[in-house]
């Protein structure tokens, strides 16, 4: 079974450094978003050079509001709320980053990428999918069929 753990290991397999003592549940991908996330992170691994490799740290990867959170070590604190104006966005940027601009803009960009390209796609399977709201309140990226969380142990954070 592909499960959460399973999903986060391979990552850390694929790119041992990014991901260097991460706990696993801090890495929570439903099998849907699997490829655009790691997509990111070959992406991410191909143009850091050697030295800049040794500073990049994923802090967490998660679903949040039905949209794709991907946070680093120098990619500054993002905060989310609902405002009666919807969901709002707030980035305080770090203020003594070891990577360059250059290299951080082109770590968000890629990292906007993937959040672009999960958007429009399920997170339960990875067909095209809407940000939706479940009968509970939840919000999701889903297709019709996963609107509703299917039960099932793959879609379950694993306890480290």
């Amino acid at each position: 079974m592909n499960t959460w753990k399973n999903r986060a290991a391979l990552l850390k397999r694929r790119y041992p450094a990014q991901f260097e003592d991460l706990p696993n549940y801090m890495i929570s991908i439903d099998p849907g978003w699997f490829e655009p996330i790691e997509e990111a992170c070959r992406r991410i691994n191909a143009l850091l050079t050697n030295e800049e490799k040794a500073l990049f740290r994923w802090r967490q990867i998660k679903e949040k509001f039905g949209g794709l959170r991907m946070y680093w070590n120098e990619g500054g604190v993002y905060m989310d709320f609902m405002s009666p104006d919807g969901l709002e966005h707030v980035v305080v940027e770090p203020q003594n980053p070891r990577l360059s601009a250059a290299t951080r803009e082109r770590i968000a960009g890629t990292v906007a990428e993937a959040a672009a390209k999960v958007a429009t796609r399920c997170q339960t399977c990875g067909e095209p999918g809407t940000l939706r709201q479940r009968g509970s309140g939840w919000l999701v990226t889903a297709c019709a069929r996963h609107v509703e969380r299917p039960d099932s142990p793959d879609l379950e954070p694993d306890e480290d």
